[in-house]
């Protein structure tokens, strides 16, 4: 019951929240860049929901089946912290070099992904605990040799992270401007 916690406690409630902030942008705001970040809300969405089915669904998916990783090893230094802290560090990690995640085209579209996304975390949490206490661990770059659950505990601190990214960049896009407001009003005579 250990990935259903994870789930219920930590994970459902910050997906919630993203899905709901989708409701307060408009497109234009979804695919503005701005200086307190490279990426835009749309591409963090992007990066939460496409990330996590590229990197840590894979991962969790060859712990269960116990293949491109071993039932030994351990975490690296900063994987540990990350654990310890349940969260990541204050200073920036290196991504991974020239990645920059694509730009979902608009606000319907990213709720439907994370509708999706937020499916996939609930049917993994049954088969990682119906697994039962599983030992076999797959590298991450960064952070060492995790298990399943580690894994899928990770998910809820990097989605964290990112909603931390995107609060940054709300304080920009979503201050009162005045000429939008004009430009998208319909003048009256």
């Amino acid at each position: 019951m250990e990935a259903e916690k994870i789930y219920q406690q930590k994970f459902l409630p910050s997906a919630k929240y993203l899905l709901k902030e989708l409701d307060y942008y408009r497109n234009s705001q979804f695919r503005k860049q701005t200086q307190a970040s490279n990426w835009t809300i749309g591409q963090i969405y992007h990066h939460i929901i496409q990330g996590t089915y590229d990197t840590h669904f894979k991962a969790i998916h060859n712990c269960l089946e116990e293949k491109g990783g071993a039932p030994k090893g351990r975490k690296t230094f900063l994987g540990f912290l990350v654990f310890a802290f349940n969260s990541f560090p204050l200073f920036k990690i290196k991504g991974v070099k020239n990645y920059t995640p694509l730009q979902i085209e608009n606000t319907s579209k990213a709720k439907d992904m994370m509708f999706g996304y937020i499916k996939e975390m609930q049917k993994l949490a049954t088969e990682i605990d119906k697994k039962g206490n599983a030992k076999y661990k797959v590298k991450h770059r960064i952070f060492g040799r995790l298990t399943a659950l580690e894994w899928y505990s990770l998910i809820e601190i990097h989605q964290r992270h990112h909603i931390k990214q995107k609060q940054r960049i709300d304080k920009i896009i979503r201050v009162f401007n005045k000429d939008e407001v004009f430009e998208n009003s319909t003048e009256i005579v």
